[in-house]
């Protein structure tokens, strides 16, 4: 046969066939349609919405693309995508057309791609950002000034959400976010389609409703709703349990009740997590005057982090004290105030009950001072007192209020209350008089007259005499508890002794003894007063548990502190107390062990105090803001390996969360891999998700899904050149590389269709005789390939050749080799007589026997050619088996109705089938879609497995879907527990498939405690209520009674053997 050849220029002539011209200085494609000229209008309206945001407040909305000149649309297809289904949802109508359905609150972004019809060409791309607005519903509620909603602690109270027409939103959609400020005062829930607020504590506080905008819209800004709850305030003087009584708009209530207080210090305990969510106002009664409760001579107030409000040193008087939930503190201001009127009478000697008469025992030369020792607010408020006849014994200083002994005896000061004051107490009330009954005493006396002292310990005691002739002698009861010596700094003074401390009982951890000293004269003891000495054995080191804490804000732990020496453990009294209560309150259970709550962010140190010995342990803790959410920068990217690496970043909330590490992972390292700052370094074609995870918050993370896509890199044609004869038509194969690319599409064309024809799938069809060349371009990245044909009206076409393969194509796999067997017409050929090639080795090599060797995945073409030029042509296909699956879920836990993404990514990466198909073992439970969305449908299991054609391995994933709570069964409906014994709560959700995750809780957490894990510690003697509640919304709750008694150390049987003949009886008692 004979071959012809074509000449380079002949070839370079034909590629001057441009596919693209230009018009009007902007290119355009071959079949003419602009590129640009497209804009978006909503019902039929004319302005460009194009990159704007448009608020849709109808239920329907009509978005259409025409072009900017009017003219109607042709040759084109759109296609419409909305960035969030649950706000709107799409319609596509006719071309272009579409219709929105509101769905809820929110924004999305509705995309319109415009592309050549039939084609992948992008024309153009349009985005409007859509806005559902919403507002809140108050209607049936009352509120004061239009904008504070008041209630009673635990009512709740209901309220909608609309949108601009009026219409009830549906909250199922979870793009609205509900937050209360101070959830100690009130919290807040939503169901679908009402929001419930439950009233906790006294309190104001404000509700957020927040709906997420979009990232890098300038306009579309987050829309947060808000109003303001006011629980109204109570509280209750504790000690003697007076409740507060409540008004509305009137200074006072109509009736205020006057309660006695007969009391020096007292707690308020109010309704209030913590007494300081309530604005507090104290007046004296009859004045009006408001006292100072910072700094105040009249009373000190405490108002602290836990629910009570400390009164101590308060003064005799008439007191109204306010409590107000409001910041507004004006008791006609709408808003309902807590109210109580108190009665503290004049008491003296800090007596815990009124009295008429009052014994004051002095000697000579003595002071007593009735301020100091009574709750008189001033001298002034008695009238007179009746002395006369005692001023031979005492004298009075009506400037400093004291009283001085002169000489020994007895008598009685009358005090009288000056009734024309009437600052203090009501004008009908009649105060009666006071007597104060005065013991001069002479002779011996000791200025101490007991003292606890610490082993090794000393202190002086004075003896004080009215006769300085007489000699005092002294006398320890026990030496080796408290010796007696005299001062070596006045041997000779025998009014001055040195006590020192001995030893203290090890068991016990103290001794008592008695010291003497007596007044004698030449005729014997004339008296004898004595001494009380308790020595201790002193406490040297306290040590916490935990010497350093860190939890989180609302967070508990457990302190107990250890005392050294040992036997002291339970007889010192030690003072807890924590640097800043703002940051860590503490709540005493007993003398060794308290619990501490982190408030806000911060540090704070616990310190244990033996007040009587200054020995102090520390524990320092620190407070951090947990993290509650992470958002991810970017939730879904595509990419492809022209770009080299990718920043994420993490969006903490909250804001101001102390610990924002984040710990970054992929799910398939070989696709991409990740730094500790987030950025993303694209190693290989295929899928993989990038996980953070909070370091502070293990259970806080978030995903975003990495689809990595493979470029053309190659593109040749199996046949560089043809010869036909006139009417002959042949296929055109072609070998596009990496067979893996993500974009296959080709056209295809001839440059001279009157001599060669081609359609678009490669079929070629000789027309008339000559030259022309047929050129294939890939859509992606635009390579090229050639085929020369020669049309002729005679001779041979290469399929002619006088011999042929075993196979038309081959697939192999990497590693794989394969013999090819070729049959010849003449049988004097043989393999080696042909010239074997490869057009890429590094795919598929071939030797001079037609022995192939798999290289690396890629297609390549073996040719065979005789001594006549003739070819045989072979197509390879090599692939890389899978080796493995990844899922980025192996197992997750939804509800009915809920949907997520399975992912998955093959290993390795350049495997050459990636495709995966996904099956459900259950579709009733649960299905999946073709793009891995999984949605649950009713309550079971099943498993959601992945899986490639022509592939063995496979991967599984186990979805439960869990049904709504109806009730929980304990393994102990009551129990009765040692003190110091565990018992363990099991709960079991009902019905089957019912989340299983309950809370626990503790009726009173002095009695017995409970762990998240139901695990229950009884701490003291008494009766709680454990209650476990299910997490999964519905707040279905069961207790357990749990009594925690006195353990049983020992049993005793009466008899500790029996002997006993058949048919004798005997009775056992055990004790």
């Amino acid at each position: 046969m004979k071959k012809i050849r074509v000449s380079m220029q002949v070839i370079l002539s034909l590629l001057m066939a441009v596919v693209l011209f230009q018009v009007k200085g902007e290119y355009a494609l071959a079949s003419g349609l602009p590129t640009t000229g497209y804009k978006v209008v909503a019902d039929g309206g004319t302005t460009n919405l194009s990159d704007k945001v448009y608020r849709m407040d109808e239920d329907v909305l009509n978005l259409e693309v025409v072009r900017t000149d009017g003219s109607p649309l042709s040759e084109i297809d759109v296609f419409w995508v909305t960035s969030a289904n649950e706000v709107v949802s799409l319609t596509e109508g006719s071309v272009g057309i579409v219709d929105l359905a509101r769905k809820g609150p929110g924004y999305s972004t509705v995309t319109a791609t415009i592309k050549e019809k039939g084609l992948e060409t992008v024309l153009a791309t349009l985005k409007v950002h859509i806005k559902i607005d919403f507002s809140i519903d108050y209607t049936g509620l009352t509120l004061i000034d239009n904008k504070y909603l008041e209630m009673d602690t635990g009512n709740i109270s209901e309220i909608k959400l609309v949108y601009a027409d009026g219409n009830t939103v549906d909250r199922s959609n979870g793009k609205i976010s509900f937050e209360s400020l101070k959830p100690q005062i009130a919290t807040v829930n939503s169901t679908t389609d009402k929001v419930r607020i439950t009233a906790i504590g006294g309190g104001r506080t404000q509700i957020l409703v927040t709906v997420a905008g979009l990232d890098g819209v300038t306009e579309a800004k987050d829309l947060v709703k808000e109003f303001n709850v006011i629980v109204k305030p109570s509280f209750e003087l504790e000690t003697l349990a007076y409740p507060s009584q409540s008004g509305v708009n009137v200074d006072i209530p109509d009736t205020p009740i006057s309660q006695d207080v007969p009391l020096y210090e007292f707690f308020l305990k109010t309704n209030a997590a913590s007494s300081s969510n309530l604005n507090w106002v104290i007046k004296e009664a009859y004045t009006g005057k408001i006292i100072d409760i910072t700094s105040s001579d009249k009373m000190k107030v405490n108002i602290g982090v836990n629910q009570s409000v400390h009164i101590s040193e308060i003064k005799a008087g008439t007191y109204d004290i306010y409590a107000f939930a409001a910041d507004d503190t004006d008791t006609k201001s709408g808003f309902t105030y807590a109210f109580m009127r108190i009665v503290v009478p004049i008491m003296f000697h800090r007596t815990k009950s009124v009295s008429n008469s009052y014994d004051v025992v002095m000697s000579v030369n003595d002071f007593y001072n009735i301020i100091d020792n009574s709750n008189i607010p001033a001298i002034d408020i008695f009238e007179k007192d009746t002395y006369a006849d005692a001023k031979k014994i005492i004298d009075f200083d009506t400037i400093k209020g004291e009283y001085k002994a002169r000489v020994k005896g007895k008598t009685t000061v009358t005090l009288v209350y000056d009734d024309s004051i009437k600052e203090l107490y009501d004008k009908a009330l009649t105060i009666p008089d006071i007597d104060l009954n005065f013991t001069i005493i002479d002779d011996i006396v000791l200025d101490t007259a007991s003292a606890t002292l610490y082993e090794g310990s000393t202190i002086p005691i004075r003896a004080i005499v009215t006769n300085d002739n007489l000699t005092v002698k002294w006398e320890s009861m026990d030496p080796s508890v408290a010796k007696v010596a005299a001062d070596s700094d006045d041997p000779d003074n025998d009014r001055v002794r040195i006590i020192t401390a001995g030893v203290a009982d090890k068991e016990k951890g103290f001794s008592t003894t008695d010291i003497y000293a007596s007044l004698v004269d030449d005729h014997g003891v004339i008296k004898k007063v004595k001494c009380t000495i308790i020595v201790r054995k002193p406490v040297v080191k306290i040590v916490l548990s935990k010497p350093t804490v860190k939890i989180n804000v609302g967070d508990t732990e457990s302190l107990s502190a250890t005392i050294d020496p040992v036997e002291l453990t339970n007889k010192t009294k030690i003072h807890w107390m924590s640097s800043d209560e703002s940051i860590v309150s503490i709540k005493i259970f007993n003398d060794r062990e308290i619990d501490i709550t982190g408030i806000k962010a911060g540090h704070a140190t616990i310190s244990a105090i033996d007040q009587d010995n200054v020995v102090v342990g520390y524990s320092h803790v620190t407070v951090e803001e947990p993290v509650v959410g992470i958002e991810l920068s970017s939730k879904d990217i595509e990419a492809d390996l022209s770009t080299p690496f990718i920043q994420l970043v993490a969006i903490i909330s909250p804001s101001i969360a102390s610990d924002k590490s984040i710990q970054w992972k992929s799910t398939n390292t070989s696709v991409v891999d990740i730094n500790n700052i987030g950025l993303v370094t694209i190693k290989s074609a295929g899928k993989a998700s990038i996980i953070a995870t909070s370091i502070n918050n293990p259970l806080v993370s978030a995903i975003c899904n990495i689809t990595i896509h493979t470029p053309v890199m190659g593109l040749t044609m199996e046949k560089p050149d043809l010869t036909l004869k006139t009417g002959d038509s042949t296929q055109l194969t072609y070998i596009l590389l990496p067979v893996d690319a993500t974009n296959k599409s080709v056209a295809w064309s001839s440059s001279n269709p009157t001599i060669v024809d081609v359609d678009a799938t490669g079929k070629v069809t000789a027309k008339s005789a000559g030259n022309a060349v047929i050129m294939l371009r890939s859509l992606d990245h635009g390579l090229t390939a050639y085929t020369t044909i020669k049309v002729t009206t005679g001779g041979s076409k290469v399929e002619d050749a006088g011999f042929k393969f075993d196979v038309e194509e081959l697939e192999m796999d990497t590693g794989d080799k394969y013999e090819i067997k070729v049959t010849f017409e003449d049988k004097s050929m043989k393999v080696n007589d042909l010239r074997w090639a490869s057009n890429n080795t590094g795919v598929v090599s071939v030797d001079h026997y037609g022995k192939l060797k798999a290289n690396n995945p890629g297609v390549a073409t073996v040719v065979a050619t005789d001594e006549y030029g003739d070819r045989v042509y072979l197509k390879v296909t090599v692939v890389r088996p899978v080796d493995s699956i990844l899922l980025n879920f192996t197992e997750r836990a939804i509800k009915i109705g809920e949907k997520f993404n399975l992912d998955a990514s093959v290993n390795p990466s350049d495997a050459t089938r990636k495709k995966i198909e996904w099956v459900s073992s259950n579709p009733s439970v649960a299905t999946i879609t073709k793009n891995g969305l999984v949605e649950g449908l009713a309550g079971g299991v099943t498993t959601i497995t992945a899986k490639i054609d022509g592939e063995e391995v496979t991967a599984k994933s186990i979805v439960t879907v869990n049904v709504d709570s109806t009730s929980i069964e304990l393994n102990h409906s009551s129990y009765r527990l040692g003190l110091g014994e565990r018992v363990n709560l099991k709960a079991t959700v009902l019905p089957n498939f019912a989340n299983q995750n309950v809370t626990w809780k503790s009726s009173d957490t002095r009695v017995a405690t409970v762990n998240a894990q139901g695990r229950v510690v009884g701490i003291s003697y008494g009766f709680a209520t454990i209650t476990a509640t299910t997490k999964d919304g519905n707040e279905v709750e069961t207790y357990a009674e749990i009594e925690v008694v006195r353990p049983v150390n020992r049993i005793h049987i009466s008899s500790g053997s029996l002997s006993m003949m058949t048919g004798e009886s005997a009775k056992l008692t055990a004790t």
